[in-house]
C-alpha cells in the first residue's frame, strides 16, 4: 500500500473529494443518480493535504454500481491511468495483473 495513503486515524471530511460522473459535485438530492467517485487527498511532506495529480505518485478513484462512461481527469505527462479492478468483467478476470494503461 502507498505510504501516503496510510492513516493512523479515520479520514476526515477535508481528506476526501466527492464527484459525480462528470467530475462535478455529486447530485446528492437526485434519487436517480447511481454514480459516485471519491478522490482521496494524500499527505504532502509538510503535513498538508493535496489532490493535485502533478504533486502525487498517482490519484486513487473508486466507483461502483454499474458500467458508466466518465471523463478522467487530466494527468501530468509521463503518467497513465491504469485499470486495476473491473467488476464488469467475469469473476477472477476483473483483477488486473499488470495494470495495462487504459488511455
Amino acid at each position: 500500500m502507498r505510504s501516503d495513503l496510510k492513516k493512523r486515524s479515520f479520514m476526515k471530511e477535508e481528506s476526501i473529494n466527492w464527484h459525480g460522473n462528470d467530475q462535478n459535485p455529486p447530485r446528492w438530492e437526485d434519487l436517480s443518480c447511481k454514480f459516485l467517485v471519491t478522490t482521496l487527498k494524500v499527505d504532502k511532506p509538510e503535513n498538508g493535504l493535496c489532490s493535485e495529480s502533478s504533486l502525487l505518485e498517482g490519484d486513487m478513484f473508486i466507483a461502483a454500481g454499474h458500467s458508466e462512461s466518465v471523463p478522467l481527469p487530466e494527468i501530468p505527462e509521463g503518467m497513465a491511468w491504469h485499470r486495476l479492478v473491473d467488476p464488469a468483467l467475469p469473476f477472477s478476470g476483473f483483477f488486473s495483473n499488470g495494470g495495462e494503461p487504459v488511455i
